[in-house]
């Protein structure tokens, strides 16, 4: 009995050393095609002439998606080009193959870079800070010291105050500097561009990110479409990486429709991008 036990054992062993697992955690067949992989889970954009594409591991023969928008990817080969793709967030991309169209493979992969949190800054309340967030979690530190933001100084140029060393943004600043005008105005906006470089294994190629930005007087000023497309985000927050936030907002707006605002709950209905910064003067 023992001597079977150990030679069930043994293959057991030979059996397990001959597979392998991916850094998302799938186990993979030598020559199997029932597991989708990349070889690896987390992507940087790269400096030069060529585009980084990285390609699905095996002769996958079928159709490519991904989960949220922003990623750049070949429906076809699985391809996903780095450059090309929103960075800074995690994405599902989900297989159907031609021979078994019943059955989906997925796995997930992190473009790597940085965002801000959705999210309302009360200036009454000294929130006059947005932090960069580094590959999608709030607790992750920025790589090393030779960062760079605002690369071309495009943000700061029309006024929107970056911290060229850790990518915050001085709220405070930007509206002194005039941002959305001489006397803000309610509801006033303004998208730019963030250019930026990271000591990672990026190598500091150039990455970019648009960031918007509104001035409400109060929270109740806040349209309800921008509430309901917020909520939305939330609904997304734990899947694309981000640390779990309570819900935007949701209030009863007398100014809109009398309705209370909140999430409808139905997942995937909000693009993710640009990350959304609201100042709000008072609470």
């Amino acid at each position: 009995m023992n001597r079977y036990f150990s030679y069930f054992l043994l293959v057991v062993i030979i059996f397990s050393a001959c597979n392998k697992s991916d850094s998302s955690g799938a186990i993979i067949m030598p020559g199997d095609s029932s597991s989708l992989s990349y070889g690896d889970s987390v992507f940087f954009v790269k400096e030069g002439d060529q585009d980084n594409i990285v390609m699905p591991q095996g002769n996958l023969k079928g159709k490519f998606s991904g989960f949220p928008e922003g990623i750049e990817l070949d429906q076809v080969t699985g391809a996903i080009n780095v450059d090309k793709s929103e960075t800074g967030l995690r994405y599902r991309i989900s297989f159907i193959p031609d021979n078994n169209p019943q059955d989906t493979l997925t796995t997930i992969v992190l473009l790597s870079g940085i965002s801000y949190l959705d999210k309302i800054y009360y200036l009454n309340q000294q929130q006059n800070k947005a932090y960069a967030v580094y590959n999608g979690r709030t607790e992750n530190i920025l790589p090393g010291d030779a960062n760079l933001f605002d690369e071309g100084g495009g943000c700061n140029s029309v006024g929107v105050a970056v911290n060229t060393k850790d990518g915050s943004i001085d709220l405070a600043k930007t509206i002194a500097n005039g941002v959305f005008g001489d006397v803000p105005k309610n509801g006033a906006q303004k998208e730019v561009e963030l250019r930026y470089k990271l000591n990672d294994k990026s190598n500091q190629a150039l990455n970019r990110l648009k960031v918007k930005l509104y001035f409400f007087e109060t929270a109740n000023d806040i349209t309800q479409d921008l509430v309901g497309e917020m909520n939305e985000r939330r609904n997304q927050d734990m899947f694309i990486g981000l640390n779990p936030q309570p819900p935007f907002l949701s209030v009863y707006n007398p100014r809109n429709t009398g309705l209370m605002v909140s999430s409808n709950g139905i997942l995937g209905t909000a693009k993710p991008r640009p990350p959304c910064i609201f100042l709000v003067s008072r609470s």
